[in-house]
């Protein structure tokens, strides 16, 4: 898992969902909050999403593509809920990364 991101740069969350049983009608859902930094979460398609609201998950193995839009430390926090109401929750961590060249001269 990538730990270090500069503004602009994008970041791939693989992501699986492990059931612990088969059952009809299962649906599970997701929802992000961004308690630290600054960026924006898309699927595979492009679509991005907004904030603390509820999204379906149509496939149990996908991506999540973060873009830090931050210079500071960034935490994602991905909250997973089935139709009865268990909830599991990710968080992830980005730490800014300065991107300053060196080239050994002194002014």
């Amino acid at each position: 898992m990538q730990e270090r991101i500069v503004r602009g740069e994008r970041a791939e969350i693989r992501l699986q969902l492990v059931r612990e049983g088969r059952w009809d009608g299962a649906a599970y859902r997701m929802r992000y909050f961004q308690p630290q930094g600054k960026g924006s979460l898309a699927d595979e398609s492009g679509r991005v999403f907004a904030p603390n609201d509820l999204y379906d998950l149509e496939r149990e193995t996908f991506r999540l593509y973060y873009t830090s839009q931050s210079d500071d430390q960034q935490t994602v926090d991905l909250y997973f809920i089935d139709n009865h109401g268990k909830i599991f929750q990710l968080s992830f961590t980005f730490n800014n990364e300065n991107v300053e060249e060196e080239d050994g001269e002194q002014p």
